[in-house]
């Protein structure tokens, strides 16, 4: 007998407070994924997740330990750059959504 176990795909989240809050919606609908944490960089992307202030970080090191793949939808490039060096040396996997960004 084989038992069903549904494994979820954990999904970090980087990005600026619309964006990162169209990203939450869309994946949050998903059955086989939920949202493990979204990084916020200042006071005011935290307020506008104050219903999921259990799953933000203010650390991209917590915020790739707790999640399987990265979505990335920043307007820095400088900051987009450590991020993804950071997922890779986590061995993460990173959708980024901004890539002119990209240096």
């Amino acid at each position: 007998m084989t038992a069903n176990i549904s494994k979820h795909i954990k999904v970090g989240i980087i990005g600026s407070a619309g964006i990162a809050r169209g990203l939450y919606k869309i994946v949050s609908r998903q059955k086989n994924m939920l949202v493990s944490a979204i990084f916020v960089r200042d006071f005011v992307d935290i307020y506008r997740f104050k219903q999921q202030k259990d799953i933000i970080t203010k650390s991209p090191d917590d915020l790739m330990e707790m999640s399987d793949i990265v979505l990335l939808a920043s307007e820095d490039a400088d900051f987009d750059d450590k991020i993804i060096k950071l997922a890779f040396e986590n061995q993460l996997s990173v959708i980024v959504m901004s890539p002119n960004n990209l240096t």
